[in-house]
């Protein structure tokens, strides 16, 4: 039951959130002076996350990076006419033992190729900085793809989307601090899609 010296939290939201009329927002600004300890603590905080907000920005996203998502998201007539490629696992040094004094000197990174008609994809899975998380570095290689500069690689998991990255002029990118498990990803182009479906983000698959 809220007493009489104190204010409803929902009322204290809208008052600092500025949807109150004039003339009623002077009259709970009078009442906070004598309101209960509880309401108080209520309009301190309140007052501290609006003035927090107010000084809030929003970082713009790199131009190349802008570009390319709007590229990506937004409808265009030829989006049916796309081609799109599944990317099949052709190399995994995990599943070649008798490399391993030559693929890296360090045994807990894993090399990967897949390979479809647009593009190769080469991909480096290490250990991260983070423990029990995985960075993974990759290049893609053009087979039949006009450039392999500022593709869009968007990264999903369970069908979420985890995380989103650009490829440079030489066709390289990366994703750092994943947690293991099955990832896929689809690789955006404007002439095309590559779509790696399940690889293992993991050391220990042998």
């Amino acid at each position: 039951m809220v007493g009489a010296n104190s204010i409803p939290f929902d009322t204290l939201l809208d008052l600092f959130d500025g949807r109150l009329p004039a003339g009623t927002a002077r009259e709970l600004e009078a009442r906070l002076a004598d309101a209960s300890p509880q309401t108080q603590a209520d309009a301190d905080w309140l007052r501290a996350f609006a003035a927090a907000r107010a000084r809030a920005v929003l970082a713009t996203p790199p131009a190349n990076l802008h570009a390319a998502l709007l590229r990506q998201f937004r409808p265009s007539p030829l989006a049916g006419l796309l081609r799109r490629a599944a990317a099949l696992l052709t190399f995994d040094s995990a599943a070649q033992p008798a490399l391993a004094g030559v693929r890296s000197v360090d045994v807990r990174t894993r090399q990967m190729i897949f390979t479809c008609d647009l593009a190769e994809v080469a991909m480096t899975v290490r250990p991260s900085r983070q423990a029990d998380r995985i960075d993974v570095n990759g290049q893609v290689f053009s087979r039949d793809m006009a450039s392999v500069d500022s593709l869009v690689l968007r990264l999903t998991r369970a069908d979420d989307l985890l995380d989103i990255s650009l490829t440079n002029q030489l066709g390289e990118f990366s994703f750092i601090e994943l947690p293991p498990g099955a990832y896929t990803m689809l690789m955006v182009a404007d002439d095309g899609e590559v779509e790696i479906d399940e690889f293992d983000v993991r050391l220990d698959v042998l």
